[in-house]
């Protein structure tokens, strides 16, 4: 156990810290040691080991004994987590709220914008007769402001339709009760949004958004601060444009070797100073049922 005070030695702290796998051990070193920042730069940390959500506020605790947890979060009755955005969870609730919760401290970021945008999506769905339409958010990201900035991080979030599936739309906002008190303005909401062809993942790296498409394209969304004061999309620019090692994306291909390769799913993964596409990607066995076009599938 560390003494309580700045006469830790961080070279000890890094070895500490580089054997707590779970999030919550680390923290609960920062809170009775004060040098852990540097003692935590002296090694690079794994990844804390992941929590698996139960529904109703609980978690499974992998790290720890499988033990099972709940959350304390101050976020009004009827909420859904729906994710994570780094070590925060993103949870609406059953009046269209958008949140990041904290789930040590129990503190919510609000994010109205997104809340108000994916009420209007659903809004003109209605109006357009789409009578059964559903609008959900895939994934949301956020990039945080640099420690001496007191601004809440930028959300970037991906959303599809069920009227239509093969678009999605990207929207970015800030997080936080300010931009609640702008006013709402459908042309500030247009800016602050943009349609592409199924896009199956995004990231921020470096402070830029990024998004890999429907066949491995990989676009950076260029945005900035707009004349309200919110984030606007400005420009979205081409990285990589029809990658020939990733033109099996989304399709089945029939292989010479008698394999099938089903629909990948592809990940935009940090890895230190780089951005990785991870493809996940199935193969199963072909073999014949007596009729010649009958194929049947083996995993």
């Amino acid at each position: 156990m560390f003494p309580r005070g700045p006469t830790s030695r961080p070279d000890l702290l890094g070895q500490v810290l580089l054997r707590l796998h779970h999030l919550v051990d680390r923290v609960r070193v920062s809170a009775v040691c004060k040098p852990w920042r540097s003692g935590a730069r002296l090694q690079p940390l794994p990844p804390p080991m992941p929590w698996v959500t139960h529904g109703a506020d609980a978690y499974l605790d992998i790290a720890n004994n499988a033990r099972r947890r709940r959350l304390k979060l101050t976020t009004p009755c009827g909420r859904t987590c729906r994710g994570s955005v780094d070590r925060l969870l993103f949870v609406t609730n059953a009046g269209g709220g958008c949140f990041l919760a904290n789930p040590f401290s129990g503190k919510v970021i609000p994010v109205p914008d997104l809340a108000f945008f994916l009420e209007e999506q659903t809004r003109e769905a209605k109006f357009s007769l789409s009578y059964n339409v559903s609008v959900r958010v895939d994934k949301v990201v956020a990039h945080w402001p640099s420690s001496c900035s007191s601004q809440e991080p930028v959300v970037a979030a991906m959303i599809r339709s069920s009227e239509n599936d093969k678009k999605t739309t990207i929207f970015v906002c800030r997080a936080g009760t300010v931009t609640a008190a702008v006013v709402k303005e459908r042309d500030t909401y247009s800016t602050m949004s943009v349609h592409l062809r199924l896009v199956r993942d995004i990231a921020f790296f470096r402070g830029n958004l990024y998004a890999v498409l429907e066949h491995g394209e990989l676009v950076v969304v260029e945005f900035g601060e707009g004349s309200s004061g919110k984030p606007a999309i400005s420009n979205v620019k081409y990285v990589i444009n029809n990658s020939p090692n990733l033109c099996f994306l989304g399709n089945l291909n029939y292989e010479d070797d008698g394999q099938l390769a089903a629909p990948s799913e592809v990940f935009l993964v940090e890895s230190g100073d780089q951005l990785l596409m991870v493809v996940l990607r199935w193969l199963y066995a072909i073999f014949h049922m007596g009729h010649p076009t009958s194929l049947c599938l083996r995993g």
